[in-house]
């Protein structure tokens, strides 16, 4: 397993969690490396995971907070959500459906201009996730990307900032040019 997939699971986990006590944590991803590797590890899941926590800390991708009886519990950060977002869009659960259902999904776009770090990393995972950009705030698909609108707008802390519409049509003059670009017919 590479150290890629490693922190994904774990910051799913977390992300899961909201918050969770780091030995809970461990001996979850323990489990899960146990049911995926099939060859022996020279080292200890525990180590590889300790090792991988350190890191993602350090990324600030994952706070760890200690209470008064000496135990942590791991939380995500902003930053982790929108690691954990571009990890989601471009891997392999990310295939798109191979037949079109005649339905468009348009992303509209609303941000405050102080916003712009926000409005750039929404930008940049709607294109990974294959979305075409009509004007500056509207995006369009024909692909059911719902599930993945709904998670990132709940992890990035998003309510009126991004509005997702389903349409069965679209201006003809615009649609003719959506349909050839992602060769639905």
């Amino acid at each position: 397993m590479s150290r890629q997939n490693l922190q994904t699971i774990i910051m799913k986990l977390v992300s899961m969690a909201k918050q969770i006590p780091e030995s809970e944590l461990t001996e979850q991803v323990a489990r899960a490396l146990d049911a995926m590797d099939t060859q022996e590890r020279k080292v200890k899941p525990e180590y590889v995971i300790k090792r991988t926590l350190k890191r993602l800390e350090e990324a600030g991708s994952l706070s760890r907070s200690e209470s008064n009886d000496g135990h942590s519990t791991i939380s995500l950060t902003s930053t982790g959500s929108e690691k954990l977002h571009r990890a989601s869009v471009a891997g392999p659960s990310s295939v798109l459906p191979a037949q079109w259902d005649g339905k468009w999904r348009m992303i509209i776009l609303d941000f405050e201009s102080e916003d712009k770090r926000a409005r750039d990393a929404v930008r940049y995972m709607l294109k990974k996730a294959n979305f075409l950009c009509l004007k500056q705030s509207v995006w369009i698909t024909p692909h059911n990307l719902e599930g993945f609108i709904r998670e990132m707008k709940y992890h990035m802390k998003l309510t009126s900032e991004v509005m997702f519409v389903i349409a069965e049509q679209i201006d003809p003059e615009i649609e003719s040019e959506v349909k050839e670009h992602f060769g639905t017919e």
